[in-house]
């Protein structure tokens, strides 16, 4: 099933709705194009606008689900969060709640469960939050994190968190440069890590780059990769299997020219190439 969008009518769901959590999306988003072909597509809308990036995660202790998100609907939804929402009994179809709790701003929130059971969420790009129990306990800032200072072109955003199996902190980050083909210069991912979630390192490294080899043979360089989230093979969310990133297939070339800023990262704006689409990449094993 492939999570279809045209230009600006769909742009929210197609960066934020991934494989694994296509009925999330429908359930939060408040117009959701899921289909089979453009042709026969069902809609569907249980929060009201404006609700976006949405990412979920199961508390195994209260058997529900954690749906963080940005927004909160319209300004007249006065009880709505605009941070988490859940469902009991692990229910995908709710009813969502309004989380009774919340920090004073968090944008697009990465959550992890720690193995000692503290719920951290990375806010608003570099800031860790934590909480002992998200129904009834405040949120205490741990760290922030600091910033990457290797590379002032490449701009980060859209932090994952997630926690191995040894307990060390790992955030994944969709990064992106604006300079124009002619430089030579793509950005596409980054990688932050912390053995104890206070201090914190920047690799300089990417963790995945823009080309992409498919099993059948071939591959494509993509102009971007965001919206970066990890498939686990162990309901711990400790050990990832893959990679779920929204993808611009504007292929990384002279044909960049003509996108906005000449940017090939800004093809995804750029009106007539704005063309994306939802993207699993399986490691290897």
């Amino acid at each position: 099933m492939f999570i279809i969008h045209r230009a600006k009518l769909f742009n929210a769901c197609a960066k934020v709705c991934k494989v694994v959590r296509t009925l999330v999306c429908k359930v939060v988003l408040p117009r959701v194009n899921i289909c089979r072909s453009p042709t026969r597509c069902t809609m569907s809308k249980v929060l009201k606008p404006w609700c976006h990036e949405p990412i979920t995660i199961i508390d195994q202790a209260k058997d529900a689900i954690l749906m963080f998100h940005v927004g909160s609907g319209p300004p007249s939804n006065s009880s709505a969060s605009s941070f988490l929402h859940y469902s009991r009994n692990q229910n995908p179809y709710g009813p969502w709640i309004p989380s009774p709790t919340q920090p004073d701003r968090c944008e697009t929130p990465g959550p992890a469960f720690h193995p000692n059971g503290t719920l951290f969420v990375v806010c608003n790009k570099f800031q860790l939050l934590s909480t002992n129990d998200w129904e009834t306990s405040k949120w205490d800032t741990v760290i922030d994190m600091g910033h990457p200072t290797d590379d002032p072109d490449r701009h980060w955003e859209d932090p994952f968190l997630w926690i191995d199996w040894r307990g060390n902190f790992h955030v994944l980050y969709h990064v992106y440069c604006l300079l124009p083909y002619r430089y030579g210069k793509e950005c596409y991912s980054g990688h932050a890590f912390s053995n104890d979630g206070i201090s914190w390192k920047f690799s300089a490294i990417e963790p995945y780059n823009g080309t992409i080899f498919f099993p059948r043979g071939g591959n494509m360089t993509f102009s971007t990769r965001e919206r970066p989230h990890l498939l686990f093979v162990d309901k711990t969310r400790h050990t990832p299997k893959g990679v779920i990133t929204a993808v611009s297939s504007q292929p990384v070339g002279p044909s960049c020219n003509s996108c906005v800023q000449q940017a090939c990262s800004q093809c995804k704006i750029t009106p007539g190439r704005d063309w994306t689409y939802t993207h699993l990449q399986l490691f290897r094993t």
